[in-house]
């Protein structure tokens, strides 16, 4: 069972024992409020971590697997087989995150970048270590507690819609979601089968979940952006262009 509770805070409802309360935030003011109680205050990363039994590269680790696989397909690149500034790693890092979440326009960037990642994954899963993306697969058998908190959600990517999804066959599951104006938050949570909506008295929330009643891009350009350096280098010329 999945319940999502609409812009309040766990802090303010009493919650039941044999309870795991995830935050995205500092977990000491939950860990104080339920010392006395059996509920595990946690992070999603250790959450997931505890329960997938596989062991998180470092980042360090991921620098270097990350350079070697520049290095290993670099040949066969279109745009970026003629880089040398060692730099560029930590570009490439950054952007696996987007290219993991997103659905990347299929071009000459597209075709490098996966040449790249997907050798960077085979080598983390060659040197046994794993990546967040892998500790989705945990283990929910494993899982001790029967009830599951997530705390002022803000963002969903498919990864977590998934998890949410598995989750609530076999747990109770309830979201802190906090969706005043979040319209992509909103469409998120529609991805998720099942669920009762708690809402707050607050008219200006009012159907919010109804997307079909909602105009989501009204006045809104959409620029298609390749990777977060594009995006960012747009959104530079633009706020250029309009201080001008």
């Amino acid at each position: 069972m999945l319940k999502v509770i609409q812009n309040k805070s766990i802090l303010d409802l009493d919650i039941k024992d044999n309870s795991i309360v995830i935050v995205n935030n500092s977990i000491y003011k939950y860990k104080e409020k339920y010392i006395s109680k059996d509920i595990l205050v946690t992070n999603k990363l250790s959450f997931m971590e505890k329960y997938s039994n596989k062991k998180l590269a470092s980042n360090n680790i991921k620098f270097i697997l990350m350079s070697n696989a520049f290095l290993n397909v670099k040949d066969n690149l279109l745009m970026y087989k003629d880089i040398d500034d060692i730099l560029f790693t930590n570009k490439l890092l950054l952007t696996y995150d987007f290219y993991k979440e997103n659905e990347v326009k299929n071009n000459d960037k597209y075709h490098d970048l996966k040449l790249i990642f997907d050798e960077y994954e085979k080598l983390i899963h060659e040197n046994m270590f794993c990546l967040e993306y892998d500790l989705y697969e945990l283990d929910i058998d494993k899982i001790d507690h029967d009830y599951i908190y997530f705390e002022n959600i803000n963002d969903l990517n498919n990864y977590d819609i998934s998890l949410i999804n598995r989750l609530k066959e076999k747990k109770e599951v309830v979201v802190f979601a906090n969706t005043i104006n979040n319209y992509s938050l909103i469409n998120k949570l529609n991805k998720i089968d099942n669920i009762i909506y708690e809402r707050i008295d607050n008219e200006d929330i009012n159907n919010l979940f109804d997307i079909s009643k909602k105009d989501l891009f009204s006045n809104i350009k959409i620029i298609a952006c390749n990777d977060l350096y594009e995006e960012v280098k747009y959104i530079l010329l633009d706020i250029k262009k309009k201080v001008n």
